[in-house]
């Protein structure tokens, strides 16, 4: 409004009120102006996904909740949801205006994507720095739109469009495809990249991408094998089994209060010498839990094969902890033992804590072993070196995954039924600067066993050059109704004559004669 006003007749001036802006925050003009980006969504098993609100606007407060947190979590401010387990679970959002009115909207979130939705043709795979990878959809929707991420651009690129990855850097990044079918339901879709070096020089690894654990590899142990433990290790798939590339280790308590679990081994398969030893893994946090990622000395004898009762002594063998954990702890251990002295009766213990973690999360823990010195780490994060003074850990180690119940771990609360230990891979590579040596020669201390039904001899085999890493040997008898072997000791079952052979990884092989009288 403008003012003019004269005062005398050739004076005139005019008057501009002053305008003062209010911002007033508004109520609901129109609630049916705001709704989720998608009512419903399908998403794989560890993806992630914002969803947005449509009519967002300032003077709104935003409350996000889950239905079921262990099926899908979601972040309370910002709507970032994450499919924890398979299953289904109703998103929230409660939004409230300044004179507390709330309007309520919410998504139906399945954790699980069925055999005729499009699917990634992988969802899991390593790439070195510069790969580049072409990653495909089965079974795509007509008319959707596609968009994909990265969830770290400092490791992978991706392009929006069409999938098409590039490594830029070391790490792990998740690659995500966000699938708005012509319905507007929504499909999220994920894959995990490891960018490592291509010079890292592995030796041997399992990423356990399989449908089930490669007996090829590994073996199991069972019964009551060891520290007066509650559980009865199994080879059952509802203790050991593979799922989205991982292996899962699961103790379960039945209805008598039983409980059965799992451990598995490379014995015979896989030992190793110098090298780094690393593995990823997911630790419960429950009391009674005693999960474990260890090696024993390759020359302690044991048959892995039969069923072992409680009470069965504990080796004198040599002993790398690579982790361990005992019930509800914030921290890993790690150590050795060993026997300090020729006529000490029990192992010798050196072992140190890590930092505080968050064990029920997905870490590395890794020992690299050299002649001098064995270093334990945590996230590359080297956390206790062991001096070496005994010979034996010099020597050939193989490896141990199990997930115990009670002794060290304590007794389980008497709600709990299950617990789990998850391990994404085990890898053996050899040490920085050091190039992976191959097994050249093998020799044997005798050439020849003669011996009667009954007796049992430990034949002796040293793989050439010293500096081999993978030093598994293959033990095979000729005639096992004659004489069996295993871990080298040879036993006699009746009369005749076989050949007992040691082969190495990479096919070397030596031979002995066996005669039974």
């Amino acid at each position: 409004m403008l003012i003019r006003r004269c005062i005398m007749k050739n004076f005139c001036f005019i008057i501009l009120p002053t305008i003062i802006a209010i911002s007033i925050l508004q109520g609901f003009t129109d609630k049916t102006s705001l709704s989720l980006t998608a009512n419903t969504i399908q998403m794989d098993k560890g993806a992630e996904y914002n969803i947005n609100i449509n009519g967002k606007r300032p003077g709104l407060t935003y409350h996000w909740t889950s239905s079921d947190d262990n099926v899908v979590e979601v972040n309370s401010k910002n709507g970032i949801i994450k499919a924890m387990n398979y299953g289904e679970a109703l998103i929230h959002c409660l939004i409230t205006d300044t004179n507390g009115e709330n309007v309520n909207l919410s998504s139906k979130v399945t954790v699980g994507v069925d055999e005729l939705s499009p699917q990634l043709k992988v969802n899991k795979f390593d790439l070195k720095p510069e790969d580049e990878f072409d990653i495909n959809i089965a079974r795509k929707i007509i008319n959707s739109k596609y968009k994909w991420t990265s969830s770290n651009k400092e490791v992978i690129r991706v392009k929006a469009s069409n999938g098409f990855v590039t490594a830029v850097g070391f790490g792990e990044a998740k690659v995500t495809c966000t699938i708005t079918a012509p319905d507007k339901h929504l499909i999220v879709l994920s894959a995990t990249i490891n960018v490592r070096d291509g010079s890292s020089n592995i030796i041997w690894e399992d990423d356990f991408n399989l449908e089930i654990l490669d007996s090829n590899k590994w073996g199991y142990e069972y019964g009551y094998v060891r520290n007066f433990e509650m559980q009865d290790y199994t080879d059952r798939v509802e203790n050991a089994f593979l799922r989205d590339g991982h292996l899962v280790l699961k103790a379960l308590k039945d209805e008598n209060g039983a409980w059965t679990s799992a451990s598995v081994h490379t014995n015979n398969k896989l030992e190793i010498g110098n090298a780094r030893i690393e593995a990823r893994i997911k630790l419960p946090y429950e009391s009674g839990a005693f999960p474990a990622f260890w090696m024993l000395g390759a020359d302690y004898e044991v048959d892995y094969s039969i069923q072992r009762t409680r009470g069965d002594s504990w080796p004198e063998a040599r002993e790398i902890d690579i982790i361990e954990t005992f019930g509800k702890v914030s921290k890993v251990q790690g150590g050795v033992y060993f026997i300090a002295n020729p006529n000490d009766r029990y192992l010798t213990q050196h072992s140190a804590k890590s930092n505080d973690i968050d064990i029920s999360q997905f870490h590395t823990y890794a020992v690299e072993k050299s002649d001098k010195t064995i270093k334990f780490y945590y996230d590359n994060n080297l956390y206790y070196t062991h001096v070496i003074t005994d010979d034996g850990l010099k020597e050939p180690f193989y490896i141990l995954l199990n997930l115990a119940v009670g002794a060290s771990g304590g007794i389980p609360d008497p709600d709990i039924s299950e617990m789990e230990m998850m391990v994404d891979y085990v890898r053996v590579t050899a040490l920085e600067g050091v190039p992976v040596t191959q097994v050249e020669a093998i020799t044997l201390d005798i050439n020849e066993f003669r011996g009667n039904i009954g007796d049992v001899k430990k034949v002796n085999a040293r793989l050439l050059p010293l500096a081999a890493q993978d030093r598994t040997i293959t033990w095979i008898s000729s005639d096992p109704t004659i004489a069996t072997v295993y871990g080298g000791y040879v036993r006699l079952l009746k009369e005749g004559t076989c050949t007992i052979s040691a082969i190495s990884a990479n096919g070397i092989t030596r031979t002995l004669k066996v005669i039974c009288n």
